[in-house]
Parts: structure tokens; C-alpha cells; sequence
């Protein structure tokens, strides 16, 4: 018997790796003798640049960057062997992995450590940059990126404006004139798993802005930050971001790369392809895949979803495990999946790495026993 085991990492807790290798404990105390295949997946998110390293063969770096709130973070990226592809998450430059919850600034947070690794890859060599957009701290729509790539964003004054959404309030114009032609040749793909739109009720300030520590009262400011950067961009250089779904996401980073032809991709898609994941699939009797939480969310984009759509449609079994469940998401099985299982109850609180990896073990020897007894089993 044959099992692939293909989680995303269980965020706050278990990176992809560490999800897989638990998942892989816990079900060979239900099949010892079975081969398992271990796949860990990403959407763009978090453990985006550890899933995507794999098949490119890349080396990671470390680099020194200006980090959400003004100081230097260290940031890890990736280069292929033939340094013509680098791997970036945001959210190593740019994210909330820098932020000290009480200290969250999301006036002042920019992504020009984000521009800068784009900077770095392409000083490299690098002519196609993967970007994750998960985690991120920011709410610029990408301004702070763009003037580390030497674009001009300035104000009345005609003086370059001030970091994050504070200073998108003061945006006039932006030139890009000075623009390496490096940047404007390259070919960049953001990898998200949203679909938010740059501005409104759903946009990038309503739905993001409290995690980022945004204040309810000041939502609407936000909101105009962004969309004046929007309406300055269409006047400057006719680049229309407003209403276009994955706009929004990591604070709109994608409307500020969109000035340099970056495109938007949906990353569970993208990255199993890049994984060749269906020939895993075709070669297994079993899939288990999972995430940290899955609710209604993970019916929008998710990389455990796609896992089990595409184990529907090659006629495998598929398996999701979930460090919680939502109450009622049993329609989720209409989506392909056969067996649903939570490491822990909703009311229990977040365990640590060990407790977790442990619950994650069991809670994978649960749903193989499942299986097990299911009836659909079928060893090819």
C-alpha cells in the first residue's frame, strides 16, 4: 500500500515538514508496511519558500533588510542552481513574524524590504521571481517595495512620501522612470490564496487591517490611503488595480507590483503543479493532507482543498486532518473529502510545537483507523 501524505504547514505550530513527518508516525501504526510518499504543500503563504525550494533546487540566503517598522531583519530567500529563479515570502522582510503584538504599527509598516530582496535576486541574475504573499504586516499596497526599486512616490512638495498608508494619504504622483530595466523585464508571480480586492468591504483594510493592528474606528482612513494610491496609479500610468480579485492581498502588495508587470497566481494551484503532485496522487491508495485550521476558508483557494479535488478526480481516497475543525463544515466532504478529523477540540487552547506534533501523530492514527474500516479502500 501506497500513501501520500501532503500537508500544508499547521501555522503556529507545525512548519510543512514537521506536519508530514507526524502524519507519516501516526499512520504507519495503522499500515506498518505500507510506503509513504511525504509531499508537504504551500498556497503562498507561510512555508511557501521551504515547499518551493524543493523542486527548483534551491539554496536558501540570508540577507539583511529594512524590516515593517523601519529597523534591520534578517530575511531568507531562496536561488535556484542556475540562479535564474529566486523564491521570496514577503512576509521574511515584511511581516508579522517581526512584529511584537503591542507594537504593531500599521500606519508606518512598509514593504521596502520586500523591494529590496527583489532587488537582490535580480542583481544575481535572477530574470523570474516567486513571490509568497502570506503573513504580511503591511497595509502600503506595495508603495515601500516600489520605492526601493527606485520609483518616485511623492507628494504636494514633490518630496518622496513617507513609509505605509500614512504616507499613501499624501500620494500625488508616482514616477517610474528611474526603473532598472532589470525590474521591468523580469517575470514576477505573486502567489497568493486570496482574492480580496484592493479597497471596500472586502478589501485589504476591512477584512486584513485588525490583524495588522488596525483600528476599527480607522478602517475608512486606511481604506482611502489605498484607493488613493489607486486613482494615482490610473492617472500616472493608466495601471487599474481597483476591483480586481487578489488585489488586497498582503496588504495590497500586488497593486504596487502590478507597475512592474508582476502577475497574480493562485498558489495551492500553482505549486502542486510545480510539485507534479497528480503523479503522486496517481501512484497512491491513500492521500492524507491537512492544515491548522479548516473551515469555510479552506473552501476558497486552499491548498487542502485542492489536494482533495484533484484525488476526486484521479479516483483516490483523500483524508484531511485539522489542528482545529469548524463546527459544521461537513460539506466539506462534498469537496472530495472522505474522512474529516481535528487534533483538538475547539474549546481546548493551542498546544506547543511538542504537544502538537504529538496530537498531530494521534489524530493521523485516528483517521487511518478510519480509513481503515471505511470500505473505500482500494490498493491499486
Amino acid at each position: 500500500m501506497r500513501i501520500l501524505i501532503s500537508p500544508q504547514g499547521f501555522k503556529g505550530t507545525l512548519p510543512g515538514q514537521s506536519a508530514a513527518n507526524a502524519i507519516a508516525e501516526g499512520a504507519r501504526r495503522v499500515f506498518p508496511d505500507s510506503y509513504l510518499d511525504l509531499v508537504p504543500i504551500a498556497d503562498g503563504g507561510h512555508g511557501s519558500l521551504e515547499v518551493l525550494a524543493h523542486p527548483l533546487g534551491a539554496s536558501i540566503r540570508k540577507s539583511k533588510v529594512i524590516g515593517p517598522y523601519g529597523k534591520l531583519v534578517f530575511a531568507n530567500w531562496g536561488v535556484s542552481q542556475d540562479k535564474k529563479t529566486a523564491v521570496l515570502e514577503m512576509a521574511e522582510a515584511s511581516g508579522l513574524v517581526h512584529a511584537k503584538k503591542k507594537h504593531l504599527d500599521p500606519w508606518t509598516a512598509t514593504t521596502f524590504g520586500t523591494g529590496q530582496l527583489i532587488r537582490k535576486a535580480l542583481d544575481l541574475g535572477c530574470n523570474k521571481i516567486l513571490i509568497g504573499l502570506g503573513g504580511s504586516a503591511t497595509m502600503d499596497a506595495g508603495a515601500g517595495a516600489l520605492q526601493a526599486l527606485k520609483a518616485m512616490l511623492t507628494g504636494k512638495e514633490g518630496n518622496q512620501i513617507s513609509y505605509g498608508p500614512r504616507g499613501l494619504l499624501d500620494l500625488e504622483h508616482v514616477d517610474i522612470s528611474q526603473l532598472p530595466e532589470s525590474v521591468l523585464q523580469a517575470e514576477i508571480l505573486l502567489i497568493t490564496d486570496v482574492n480580496n480586492p484592493l479597497c471596500g468591504k472586502n478589501g485589504a483594510s476591512a477584512i486584513y487591517g485588525p490583524q495588522k493592528g488596525a483600528l476599527e474606528k480607522d478602517i475608512s482612513l486606511f481604506d482611502k490611503a489605498l484607493n488613493n494610491f489607486a486613482q494615482v496609479l490610473d492617472k500616472d500610468l493608466g495601471i487599474q488595480v481597483n476591483g480586481i480579485p487578489g488585489m488586497g492581498a498582503a496588504g495590497g502588495l500586488a497593486a504596487g507590483m502590478s507597475v512592474i508587470g508582476a502577475k497574480i497566481t493562485w498558489g495551492a494551484k500553482m505549486i502542486c503543479d510545480l510539485l507534479k503532485i497528480d503523479d503522486h496522487i496517481r501512484k497512491a491508495d491513500l492521500v492524507i493532507t491537512g492544515e491548522g485550521r479548516i473551515d469555510k476558508q479552506t473552501l476558497f483557494n486552499k491548498a487542502p482543498l485542492e489536494i482533495a479535488a484533484r484525488s476526486v478526480a484521479l479516483k483516490t481516497p483523500c483524508l484531511g486532518i485539522g489542528g482545529s475543525i469548524e463546527n459544521g463544515i461537513e460539506e466539506l466532504n462534498q469537496y472530495g473529502f472522505f474522512e474529516l478529523e481535528p487534533t483538538i477540540k475547539n474549546t481546548d487552547p493551542v498546544p506547543d510545537f511538542e504537544d502538537s506534533y504529538q496530537k498531530l501523530v494521534d489524530a493521523s492514527e485516528r483517521i487511518c483507523y478510519k480509513a481503515l474500516n471505511g470500505g473505500y479502500l482500494i490498493i491499486k
